[in-house]
């Protein structure tokens, strides 16, 4: 796998500090896939208070230290680093209720989602404790563990899956179970709203043979309107403008999202 100097440089940093860094996740499944992927997620040994009192010299745009995570730019590019962690419990639906910063990826790894979101690269190799590159190979979105459980730590993953589906055209196993568990995104707040907008962004045909999956994780939405004629995004966007104006408002904070509504003519703002 080929890296960057600057990924190269930001190595040599964390190894003069005396911490190991990884790029993990999405990354490395689309350079496997030969896709392009500009979102640089990293996974270190580091906890965020250190990288912050070394990474001064970069822009830090925010930390969640409660996380692990901070997010640092490098010549006009977006890194996420996160410190490696275990977690318990559930919160609200979605956030872990106990995290615990560990030193070994083969205990990060099963926290995270799905197995072909689980490789990491250490700068030499490729690292697959999941049988990632065996899904990837196979065209297959699996989940981590038991389905069940890892969808109730956080039903939002029912609507990665069905992105991640659509977007690289691989079969989800376990799908009766989104069917099933569909239902526990209706409680989730905004995030399920910008999951959903990925979803119609893709203009993907097959979105509609997931439409009772949506249905049942949106009770409140008018599928046959947003799935009519044109675009489904704006469809989509004039609903919420109609009838959820606050969720509406939340969503066109996105910088992207803005200027399209901007050059359409069926949202005013």
């Amino acid at each position: 796998m080929n890296v960057t100097n600057d990924l190269i440089k930001l190595k040599e940093i964390f190894n003069e500090h005396g911490e190991q860094l990884y790029l993990v996740g999405g990354v490395v499944r689309d350079y496997l896939l030969k896709r392009f992927n500009e979102d640089y997620d990293l996974a270190t040994t580091a906890i965020p208070q250190k990288m912050i009192s070394f990474l001064f010299c970069f822009s830090l745009d925010y930390h969640q230290k409660d996380l692990g995570s901070i997010k640092i730019n490098f010549n006009n590019l977006n890194y996420e680093i996160t410190t490696l962690r275990k977690e318990s419990g559930v919160i609200d639906y979605r956030y872990p209720k106990e995290i615990v910063f560990v030193k070994d990826i083969e205990e990060d790894y099963l926290r995270r989602d799905f197995t072909i979101n689980a490789l990491y690269y250490d700068f030499n190799k490729i690292i697959d404790f999941c049988f990632g590159l065996r899904d990837l190979q196979e065209k297959k979105i699996r989940f981590i563990g038991k389905a069940e459980q890892r969808i109730k730590e956080d039903p939002v993953r029912i609507l990665r899956g069905l992105r991640f589906s659509l977007t690289l055209s691989f079969d989800i196993i376990d799908l009766d179970l989104y069917f099933s568990l569909a239902y526990l995104i209706k409680p989730l707040g905004i995030i399920k709203y910008q999951e959903l907008l990925r979803i119609l962004e893709l203009q993907n045909k097959k979105i509609k043979d997931y439409l009772l999956i949506l249905e049942k994780a949106y009770p409140d939405l008018d599928f046959k309107l947003i799935f009519n004629e044109g675009d489904y995004v704006i469809n989509y966007l004039n609903y919420l403008y109609q009838n959820e104006i606050n969720i509406f408002n939340n969503l066109i904070m996105e910088k992207d999202l803005r200027k399209r509504i901007k050059n359409s003519a069926k949202v005013e703002i």
